[in-house]
């Protein structure tokens, strides 16, 4: 007898050549899903670095245009976001690492999210400003009655940093940060953890400033611009390495910073 074979009409698969297609699929995406969560995280880094580099030359413009004097810090309208605002183009995105967006709550930040407070100006009324870096404020310059003073860093006048100082690349001007400005000191203790930067201190006093900038946002480094108009990316571990103020004694944590 003669046997008959028969082609599928229409050129479909099978039900065993789809499974096969899906395997490979499913393959493929399993070895490419790494490589491009590494380019993304890549991709978040650069645009954060690129932020941090933006913010920290608009304070240099800033201390050019002031023939070297840095930023007398008493109320609302010298803070800052305000401060340096035409300097960085009233770009509010420049703000944000891309790591850590805006909030809707009046709240600290973290390593995952911005921080966020409402500013009061004359003739414009009260304004809600947000963002995830934070500026070092042994940058401002020394005033007694202002906020720029003792009363928020517990420092004095000789640890305050001239803008023009031979140290210039050395000292960080803006960073990752959970609140808007910190004025680190050696004596700050390990935060407890990388997420919330020893949340716990803030309010209070003392305060653990160096903990505000130490925050696990890429990884277990954040991005930081220095006095010389530069970023780069800073490891956790040498927060404590860079010259914060003068007289900073550069040194390690003890103990050592936690593994997240």
């Amino acid at each position: 007898m003669i046997r008959s074979h028969h082609r599928r009409s229409g050129g479909g698969f099978t039900l065993v050549e789809l499974l096969v297609v899906i395997g490979i699929i499913a393959l493929l995406i399993s070895i490419l899903m790494p490589a491009l969560g590494r380019a993304r995280k890549q991709a978040n880094n650069v645009q954060c670095m690129s932020n941090v580099r933006q913010l920290t030359q608009s304070y240099v413009m800033y201390i050019n245009a002031s023939k070297g004097r840095g930023v007398v810090y008493r109320g609302n309208d010298d803070f800052w976001i305000e401060a340096f605002r035409k300097d960085y183009g009233n770009i509010n995105e420049i703000r944000f690492c891309p790591l850590a967006k805006e909030d809707v709550s009046n709240d600290w930040g973290s390593a995952t999210r911005a921080w966020t407070f409402t500013l009061t100006l004359a003739g414009v009324g009260t304004t809600r400003n947000s963002g995830s870096y934070g500026f070092n404020g042994w940058n401002h310059r020394w005033d007694p009655i202002g906020r720029g003073g003792a009363q928020y860093s517990g420092g004095t006048q000789e640890m305050y940093v001239t803008p023009t100082s031979a140290e210039a690349s050395r000292i960080p001007v803006f960073g990752d940060c959970i609140w808007p400005d910190g004025w680190p000191k050696a004596s700050d203790p390990t935060p407890p953890n990388l997420q919330t930067g020893d949340r716990a201190r803030q309010g209070s006093s003392p305060e653990n400033m160096a903990a505000r900038f130490t925050i696990a946002r890429h990884d277990r480094k954040v991005n930081i611009g220095f006095l010389d108009g530069h970023a780069e990316s800073v490891i956790l571990d040498d927060i404590k390495q860079l010259k914060w103020h003068n007289g900073f004694q550069p040194q390690a944590w003890n103990p050592l910073l936690p593994k997240k």
